[in-house]
């Protein structure tokens, strides 16, 4: 268990409390109030529909480009530790641009609303100037990281695009935009902090 634990921890760079840590817990809250909170499902505005599917749009052609080009290291390497090197390094973009920028996006959309996309947005445009310049140090094909570069950069703009749309729909008012753009979860949980 304390192993587990320990890796747990390491994984997600934090403190794991369980029961064994209730003393240290104790000191800082003897009795806790516990209670279910149930948030209205909301039907997700256009905006974050029109968002939610160009990320699945986007997601679903690197996949498709992935699949293709592991077919063809297949049929271009014979030696082993070449096609393997390819293949995870193939891995390792498909998964920073589907994971660490899609699926940011349609995770803090969904979890958190739009307002999530309006603060994230800086840096996932930093992410990708970045992979954009790394385009020539790849062990897979050079057309294919072109590819998957280009399916990311375009569904980015049109990301960029219709976000410049929010603050135009929802006026300038720092409270108001904060409340329109975020997610029935979020309010429900603001409202239970008041």
């Amino acid at each position: 268990f304390h192993k587990e634990k320990n890796n747990l921890e390491n994984i997600m760079d934090s403190k794991v409390e369980t029961t064994e840590d209730l003393y240290s817990i104790l000191q800082y809250v003897t009795n806790p109030d516990e209670e279910v909170l149930v948030y209205e499902y909301s039907n997700k505005c256009e905006l974050s529909t029109a968002i939610l599917d160009l990320v699945d749009q986007a997601v679903g052609q690197l996949e498709k480009i992935n699949t293709e080009e592991l077919l063809l290291l297949d049929q271009k390497f014979t030696n082993k530790n070449t096609k393997q090197t390819a293949k995870m390094d193939l891995k390792k973009d498909l998964k920073l641009l589907k994971n660490d920028i899609f699926r940011n996006i349609a995770d803090g959309i969904e979890n958190l609303g739009l307002i999530s996309l309006h603060l994230m947005l800086g840096g996932l445009q930093e992410m990708v100037r970045r992979q954009e310049q790394r385009n020539e140090s790849v062990f897979y094909g050079l057309f294919t990281r072109k590819k998957m570069i280009q399916v990311t950069r375009d569904c980015f703009a049109e990301i960029v695009r219709i976000s410049k749309n929010i603050c135009f729909e929802y006026g300038k008012s720092n409270l108001s935009m904060l409340k329109k753009l975020s997610s029935r979860k979020v309010l429900t949980l603001t409202d239970q902090l008041k």
